[in-house]
C-alpha cells in the first residue's frame, strides 16, 4: 500500500512538472532565517512595438522602473555547482540582450563558480556581478523547514524580489529582447504550458509589488495545514487562485518570457514569433538534447529554435528567416 501511495505521489510530480507549472531546477516560496553573511536587445529591434491583442494588459503603470538588475539563485546544499555551458548561455545572454546594471547571484556559503564555463563567462561578461552568500540549509519558511530543496529558491526569489526589486531568472532560460517595454509595469510574470499557471521561471518586479506581498502572505500556512501536493501548491497552485482575485496586480505576458514548449522548436511560424516578439525563453534540458560546448551547437537540427538562439547569443548568428529584417539586422 505504501510503495503504490509513493508510485501515484511521484507520477503526480512528474505530470506536474512536464505540464510546465515550474519552470526550471529551481523554483518560488517564502520568509528565510538564513541571513546573509556577508546587447543589447535583438539589435534595432524596437521594443516599444504593439503586441498582438491577446498579449496586452490592463495593468497599469507609473514611471518608476523596475530596477535593472538580475537575479540568479544557486541552489548547492551539498557543496559542489556545476556550472554547465547552458548556464553560460544563460548569463552571456542576460548580459548581451537585457544589458542589467547588476547581476546578483545568491550563492550558498560562498560556493562561487569554478571551471571552463564560468571562466568562458567572465572572458565575455562586463556586467557588474556580484556574489550575495547564504547558509541555504538554515533558511525557514514562517518557522518551518522546507520540505524540498525546490522550496528554498522559491521562498528566496520572492524575497529577493521584495527586498531589491528586478528580474528573477532560471538558470536554463535564455534571454532574448531587452526588458524596458515590461520594466514600467509593478509586476510581470509568464505562463507555463497551462494557460491559468503563472511560471516562477523569469518574474519582473518592483519592491513594491502588491501581488509580492500578498503572494508571500500565503506562505504562513507553509507546514501548518494538509494540502495537496505541497511540491506545487504554493509556487503554482496558490499564485494562479491569487491572479484570478487580482487580477489588476499582474502584467501576463502569455507567450514572451517562457515558452515555446519543446513540441514547438521546429515549427517556422514559432521561430519567427519568438525570434520577434519573445524577451526570453525557457530550455526544456531535462528532455532535448544540449551543447556542452559551442562548437557543439551545430548537433542540434538547423531547423531548431534552441540553435537560433544559441547561434544568435554565442556567434551573433541571425537566422535566416530574419536576415532582411532591417529591425533585427546587426549594428
Amino acid at each position: 500500500m505504501r510503495t503504490h501511495k509513493k508510485k501515484v505521489r511521484l507520477l503526480i510530480v512528474l505530470l506536474v512538472f512536464f505540464m510546465g507549472f515550474k519552470i526550471g531546477v529551481f523554483t518560488t516560496s517564502n520568509t528565510y532565517s538564513g541571513i546573509r553573511k556577508h546587447d543589447d536587445s535583438w539589435k534595432g529591434h524596437n521594443p516599444a512595438r504593439t503586441l498582438p491583442s491577446d498579449e496586452r494588459s490592463s495593468h497599469t503603470t507609473n514611471d518608476s522602473l523596475v530596477p535593472n538588475i538580475v537575479h540568479y539563485i544557486w541552489v548547492d546544499l551539498n557543496g559542489t555547482y556545476t556550472f554547465t555551458f547552458l548556464y553560460a548561455v544563460s548569463f552571456i545572454s542576460v548580459h548581451k540582450n537585457w544589458r542589467p546594471e547588476e547581476i546578483m547571484v545568491h550563492i550558498n556559503k560562498n560556493n562561487q563558480p569554478k571551471g571552463r564555463w564560468w571562466d568562458y563567462v567572465t572572458s565575455i561578461v562586463t556586467t557588474k556581478i556580484r556574489f550575495l552568500s547564504y547558509d541555504m540549509r538554515e533558511i525557514r519558511i514562517f518557522g518551518e523547514k522546507p520540505r524540498y530543496v525546490e522550496h528554498i529558491s522559491d521562498i528566496m526569489r520572492l524575497l529577493l524580489l521584495k527586498e531589491y526589486g528586478g528580474t528573477y531568472i532560471d538558470n536554463d532560460v535564455i534571454a532574448l529582447r531587452s526588458l524596458d517595454p515590461l520594466r514600467h509595469y509593478n509586476h510581470t510574470q509568464g505562463v507555463g504550458l497551462v494557460t491559468s499557471a503563472l511560471s516562477n521561471g523569469v518574474i519582473i518586479a518592483k519592491k513594491t509589488s502588491r501581488f509580492l506581498s500578498i503572494w508571500l502572505e500565503e506562505y504562513k500556512t507553509y507546514g501548518k495545514k494538509e494540502v495537496y501536493n505541497l511540491w506545487g501548491h504554493y509556487s503554482v497552485s496558490k499564485p494562479r487562485q491569487l491572479i484570478k482575485k487580482h487580477p489588476e496586480l499582474v502584467r501576463i505576458e502569455r507567450d514572451t518570457l517562457v515558452r515555446p514548449d519543446m513540441s514547438d522548436y521546429r515549427k517556422l511560424e514559432t521561430r519567427k514569433r519568438v525570434w520577434k516578439y519573445s524577451y526570453s525563453m525557457h530550455v526544456w534540458r531535462r528532455f532535448i538534447y544540449i551543447p556542452r560546448r559551442p562548437e557543439d551547437i551545430k548537433r542540434i537540427s538547423n531547423q531548431s529554435l534552441l540553435r537560433d538562439v544559441m547561434e544568435y547569443v554565442i556567434f551573433d548568428k541571425i537566422p535566416y528567416y530574419a536576415q532582411n529584417d532591417t529591425k533585427l539586422s546587426l549594428v
